[in-house]
């Protein structure tokens, strides 16, 4: 598991990166209890990560239709972003699942 230092390096160094809009695509409100928060980042990853696949999608249709390129490398690293933000959700999910007794 990676941690989120290195999550977000990666999410800076792609084009179009916005800071603001990487915060709220991993944001669960603090006043959300622990006891839900564990599900909240599930289904924020799984949400996430639905929103890659129709930019991968889309820059798949593009490339077939020869579009430009710097479309297809700005929707691939949207992508690219945006699956960074469920693999830290992913991770959130799992530091906020219930401890087993």
């Amino acid at each position: 598991m990676r941690s989120f230092p290195e999550i977000h390096e990666e999410a800076r160094s792609l084009p179009g990166y916005d800071g603001e809009a990487f915060a709220a695509m991993v944001a669960v409100s603090p006043l959300t209890p622990k006891s839900e928060r564990s599900e909240l980042y599930r289904s924020l990853a799984a949400r996430n990560t639905e929103l890659a696949e129709g930019l991968v999608n889309e820059a798949q249709a593009r490339l077939a239709a020869a579009s430009d390129s710097l479309v297809i490398q700005a929707l691939s690293a949207s992508a690219r972003i945006r699956l960074l933000a469920a693999e830290h959700c992913r991770n959130l999910a799992i530091c906020f699942a219930p401890v087993a007794q």
